[in-house]
């Protein structure tokens, strides 16, 4: 089974293994000049170690313009922040994952399908629980309750429902605000960055170093559902479907396991306007369901984590021929897996792995 661990963490494997062996060949000679060549290369690995790791302070950090999403801004943070405020509950998740000092969250909405009653998000409500944290405003972005918390850096969105732009020139003049872009980058990325913000470099590594073994432990113990696959959810009012792409981050993790992500043709893809020119999802006309979708199996979105969507699926009569709806290989995946993070990743995973078991 192929591996998912990056070409970086090899390479650092290679240089931690050069330097160890060049310590033990370094030690069998008691020559002192040979000694103080040891040293010095010791020396220099454990600063470079700190160096990556954990970062110098102050530090300059690229940041999304509050202005203009498509540029960067630099934010200088001058110590290794102690009191964070995440204004993006999309964002709080990645922050919670590298035990970043998460002192408080804005939420957007309570009691869901996809959120609890202090309005986090179902995938780590319980690790938000156990941290105590505080909710700091619901949905409106607030100045006043961001600032009451006392952060010492405040961590914004650059766009989506949850973002706080609109009120980054009464933060910024207080307290040092990034603003991260969840929407392009991958959430391993996103964590990425969030470590590098955060001083939390070496626990974004090891998040993503655990999802990567996860991946590979499924990838191992599952029996695979027929290929090639659909990603599917409704679009607003039922008259279109939204087909994600492998470059969505639901098809990329379905990828990971070495699936084929079916897509869409372009003469098919015209459903949505809004969707036109996007890479991660075709918008499908209900006049080009069955040609669209390819798939031998179908997994339906169900972002709101209502009824569920798999009868919806196999009752549509443009599908009444498909060949997932007729060899009912139609799949409904958790509400939790629209909006991926560390945490929905990996109970996306367990799901699979519990519901496709050998």
């Amino acid at each position: 089974m192929f591996s998912l661990r990056t070409t970086r963490r090899a390479i650092t494997s290679a240089v931690a293994a050069t330097a160890v062996a060049f310590s033990l060949v370094s030690c069998s000679n008691s020559n002192d000049s040979a000694n103080s060549e040891s040293t010095a290369a010791e020396t220099t690995a454990a600063a470079e170690a700190e160096s990556t790791d954990e970062g110098q302070w102050p530090r300059t950090i690229k940041s999304v313009s509050p202005t203009n999403p498509q540029e960067t801004i630099d934010v200088t943070i001058e110590k290794k922040p102690e009191n964070i405020v995440s204004t993006a509950v999309s964002l709080t998740g990645g922050l919670l994952a590298i035990d970043a000092p998460l002192a408080g969250t804005a939420v957007q909405s309570k009691n869901n399908g996809i959120a609890d009653d202090k309005g986090f998000f179902t995938q780590w409500a319980d690790v938000a629980e156990e941290k105590n944290l505080a909710t700091i405003y619901e949905r409106e972005p607030n100045a006043e309750a961001i600032l009451a918390a006392n952060p010492d850096l405040v961590i914004m969105s650059a766009a989506g429902a949850d973002s706080a732009v609109s009120v980054y020139d009464q933060i910024s003049e207080v307290v040092p605000v990034v603003i991260v872009n969840s929407v392009t980058g991958t959430w391993e990325s996103v964590l990425e960055q969030l470590g590098e913000v955060t001083g939390h470099e070496t626990e974004a590594k090891k998040a993503i170093e655990s999802y990567e073994d996860k991946v590979q432990e499924v990838a191992d113990s599952i029996s695979t559902p027929e290929q090639p696959v659909n990603i599917i959810s409704f679009g607003q009012g039922g008259n279109t479907l939204n087909v994600w792409t492998a470059e969505s981050a639901q098809g990329k993790l379905l990828s990971q396991l070495g699936w084929e992500i079916a897509v869409p043709a372009e003469e098919f893809a015209n459903g949505d306007p809004r969707f036109a020119g996007r890479k991660d999802v075709k918008s499908v006309a209900a006049e080009n369901f069955d040609p669209a979708l390819t798939g031998k199996t179908i997994f339906v979105l169900n972002p709101d984590g209502g009824d569920s969507l798999v009868d919806k699926v196999k009752e549509l009569p443009q599908l009444a021929g498909n060949a997932a709806v007729t060899a009912d290989a139609v799949h409904e995946l958790p509400p939790y897996f629209f909006r991926v993070d560390y945490y929905s990743a990996m109970k996306t995973l367990e799901f699979i792995q519990e519901n496709f078991k050998q």
